[in-house]
């Protein structure tokens, strides 16, 4: 029998399901990501316009975003890394990237990976899918 395991996730957590006979695991991680990431540093503005201004570069934010997502994801990655069929549900971006990470790690090639796009979904509505998806396999 091949270990089985479910995962709905965002850019603010992940829920996994591990069925297991007519039980099931859950695990809950949080990214413990902010909305608006905060980059220290920065410069001042030359004239001061109604009080002091700093401004830091875009690029700086966003690349400290992408890397606090990559050690997210790699968190995730870790644990899946137990099972052979793997169905990955989720809204946005968050479920394609976690995917095209998975895709780059050459141990994953051999196993099954699905993928499926749902709005935010319930720890029962989770649950609930991801039994409804392996029983119909």
């Amino acid at each position: 029998m091949e270990n089985k395991v479910g995962l709905w996730i965002d850019h603010r957590k992940a829920i996994i399901v591990t069925p297991k006979n007519n039980e099931h695991e859950l695990q809950t991680l949080h990214s413990n990501i902010e909305k608006r990431v905060r980059a220290s540093g920065g410069s001042r503005i030359n004239k001061p316009l109604w009080g002091p201004q700093e401004i830091v570069a875009e690029d700086r934010i966003f690349r400290k975003y992408k890397k606090h997502l990559t050690s997210y994801y790699k968190r995730v990655i870790e644990i899946l890394k137990e099972y052979d069929l793997i169905y990955i549900l989720g809204p946005g971006r968050a479920k394609k990237e976690l995917v095209a990470e998975i895709r780059k790690i050459k141990s994953f090639a051999s196993k099954n990976l699905h993928s499926e796009t749902v709005d935010k979904l319930t720890e029962r509505q989770v649950i609930a899918k991801v039994k409804k998806h392996f029983n119909n396999q």
